[in-house]
């Protein structure tokens, strides 16, 4: 369920712009919000007020009897909110609020610009990203929408495949000053591997090289379980960092800070989908989910999953 800062104030003065208006439509338009939005706001309001508020015909939306005792007892107070906002939107105390949550660098790599250019495209919205780890703020904890990395069965959700981040291996040429060099996947097995959670978590990462398979069990001296904080070891010198996201790493390795080895084999990729709330996805949230998609689309970085559902 989306939350709204000042929820039943924002769907009280929906409905009397609406009322005043004699226009749903033209009432969702005025706030910058979409039409399935605008009749979520409607049916929530009506489900709080026990009936229909508008009769809607071709000639516009007409106010029901309930409807027109309510707005008599809510259009001043409406009308005083909209004279402090200059006759617009009530301002960002009255703006849809959208929650996301997502693990910590997916979330400030990836998901924060989506976040961003899907704000740009709504401007009655307001995303409230939050950065988590693990199964933390499920959907029933306000979330619209979460980010994650495998299924979701906290809940009943709609379930977006957005893509696949392709990983690698990195170190730093320091690194090799004093410690052997890496030419098949058994080179890796040392204790200064930094790798994500299913690297030191579960303990073997399958390597691939055509239909040739290397199992590789890792014991690290230290389990980090984020992938930015293992790149940042690559690059102190301190050790390899494995199953780390290309995106990330592609600059240092231009630079020359970082070396990417075993180049020939492929890792598993990390996947990325989204979960909202079954039956009911807001706009702003699909085009969240949209510039995702577009940024996997773009990039080699990343493969391009399924459209949906799961």
């Amino acid at each position: 369920m989306t939350a709204l800062p000042g929820d039943g104030v924002f769907r009280r003065a929906f409905f009397c712009r609406a009322a005043k208006l004699r226009s749903i439509r033209r009432a969702a338009e005025s706030y910058g919000l979409s039409g399935e939005d605008a009749l979520g706001l409607l049916s929530e309001l009506e489900a709080e007020t026990g009936g229909a508020l508008f009769e809607r015909t071709n000639r516009g939306s007409f106010l029901t009897g309930r409807g027109e005792q309510l707005y008599g007892a809510w259009r001043d107070a409406a009308e005083t909110l909209e004279s402090l906002s200059g006759g617009g939107s009530p301002g960002r105390s009255l703006t849809r609020t959208y929650s996301i949550t997502a693990p910590v660098t997916t979330g400030a790599f990836l998901v924060a610009p989506a976040a961003a250019e899907a704000a740009r495209k709504n401007p009655g919205a307001f995303f409230d990203l939050r950065f988590t780890s693990g199964s933390f703020h499920p959907l029933w904890d306000g979330a619209d929408l979460r980010i994650g990395h495998g299924p979701y069965r906290l809940e009943e959700v709609e379930t977006f495949r957005i893509g696949k981040v392709r990983r690698i291996v990195v170190a730093s040429p320091s690194y090799f000053e004093t410690h052997p060099g890496v030419s098949k996947p058994d080179d890796l097995v040392r204790p200064e591997v930094f790798g994500a959670r299913d690297a030191v978590e579960t303990g073997t990462v399958v390597f691939t090289k055509g239909k040739k398979r290397s199992a590789i069990s890792f014991h690290p001296a230290v389990a980090i379980r984020n992938h930015l904080a293992s790149l940042e070891c690559a690059l102190s010198g301190a050790g390899i960092a494995i199953l780390v996201p290309l995106f990330l790493a592609r600059r240092p390795i231009e630079e020359g800070r970082l070396v990417r080895l075993l180049p020939e084999w492929s890792l598993p990729p990390l996947p990325i989908r989204a979960f909202t709330a079954r039956g009911r996805t807001p706009g702003p949230v699909l085009d969240v989910i949209r510039e995702l998609r577009e940024r996997f689309r773009a990039d080699p970085a990343f493969e391009l999953d399924g459209e949906v559902h799961e």
